[in-house]
Parts: C-alpha cells; sequence; structure tokens
C-alpha cells in the first residue's frame, strides 16, 4: 500500500472495520453493503538494512530481497525490494516485530502472498531473523538462496 505524502517511517498499524482489527482476516463482503473501514497509520516505523552475499561473501548485484513477518497472519505486510550493484539494500517504513528475510537470485522477487506453505517451508531455515524496533534499524547479512 502506498500514501501519498506520508513520511517514509510510516507503516500500516491496523486496519479495522467497526471496532474490528481485519488487518489478518480481511474485510467480510456479503450481499449487503460492507461496514466501512479505516487504515490507521503510524510514524515510528523501524528501517532494515543490509547486504546480499554470495556464499564467498561477494554482494549480489540486484538481488531480489523478501521481507516477511514472522506472525504468517501478517504476510500480507511482506515487502520486496532489490540489492544495488553492491548487494545492499534498505527498506524503510517497516512496522515493528520479528521477520525473517531473504535473498534470491536477481529478478522479479517472488510476493510472499503467493507463496504456498509447502513452499515457504522449503526456504524458511534460509531466511535470516531480524527483529525490527520502532524508530531504528536493524541490519543483516542475508546468505543468497541458490536453489
Amino acid at each position: 500500500m502506498f500514501v501519498q505524502g506520508a513520511p517514509a517511517s510510516s507503516y500500516i498499524a491496523d486496519v479495522r472495520q467497526n471496532d474490528t482489527s481485519i488487518l489478518t482476516k480481511g474485510i467480510e463482503v456479503h450481499d449487503a453493503v460492507p461496514a466501512t473501514f479505516e487504515v490507521l497509520l503510524a510514524t515510528d516505523g523501524g528501517t532494515v538494512e543490509g547486504i546480499a552475499m554470495k556464499s564467498d561473501k561477494s554482494p549480489v548485484n540486484g538481488a531480489a530481497i523478501v521481507l516477511v513477518p514472522d506472525d504468517r497472519q501478517l504476510i500480507k505486510l511482506s515487502r520486496n525490494v532489490t540489492a544495488g550493484a553492491d548487494g545492499r539494500f534498505s527498506i524503510g517504513g517497516v512496522r515493528p516485530g520479528e521477520y525473517k528475510i531473504f535473498a534470491g537470485p536477481p529478478g522479479p522477487a517472488p510476493a510472499a502472498t503467493a507463496l504456498t506453505s509447502e513452499q515457504f517451508s522449503k526456504i524458511e531455515d534460509k531466511g535470516v531473523k531480524v527483529t525490527v524496533k520502532a524508530s531504528t534499524t536493524a541490519k543483516a547479512e542475508v546468505p543468497l538462496i541458490t536453489d
């Protein structure tokens, strides 16, 4: 989701329909007009910076980087970026919490929401755990997944 004019540290804190958080379960739509919903933004997002590296510790030019929340119910908050020529990347406006970060070969990164549980279980142990705290920067060296 993109909000024009919001600070770079902004992230979705919650999405509510009436008094219920719908961030994890979505909006219920039936034969009637759904109740209005609101998107709540916070501006104390953290940043994840790092470098994608091959097994010989050389940087990966253009690596596909995917940041995935440990809480799989928040998978919609996954983020994809592309590493630079020096293998470095930065992801700002990250909701505080626990994540795993993955580095794939150059090219478009698959959306984490498109991965089946079986596909994700095959790569889960290849990710690097990252704890994102409000208004801070977490650093990570991320090994390239080649298979």
